[in-house]
């Protein structure tokens, strides 16, 4: 085996799995934003009520709702910092498994050229 095969071997997997986790981190962060957007709709919305109203019930929930809109918010930002280091090692991985390939095709066809 030569050694643009072993890099092949090596760089076709890893560049498929960083590239399925690019892909979980930009579906998680639109599926975050839809439920950030979602929360902070149905917030404001409570705490208007709380405030116009002052009903212990509609308090109690939006501070509630609060809260988790806070760790959706964090969690959110934690996954997508995640995205710009994925998205260069998919990207070298990737060219990794080009140049392999490039390398096999071209002495593939050297060899039965000549």
């Amino acid at each position: 085996m030569s050694r643009w095969e072993k890099v092949l071997l090596v760089a076709l997997p890893v560049a498929i799995l960083l590239s399925a986790a690019c892909r979980f981190i930009y579906h998680t962060d639109g599926e975050y934003s839809y439920w950030i957007t979602l929360y902070r709709e149905s917030v404001a919305w409570l705490e208007g009520r709380c405030t116009e109203l002052n009903t212990p019930g509609a308090c109690s929930t939006a501070q509630n709702r609060r809260s988790f809109l806070s760790s959706l918010e964090s969690y959110r930002q934690s996954v997508t910092a995640w995205w710009w280091p994925t998205l260069i090692l998919a990207a070298i991985a990737w060219v990794a498994v080009l140049a392999a390939l490039v390398s096999i095709a071209w002495k593939f066809l050297c060899r039965h050229r000549g």
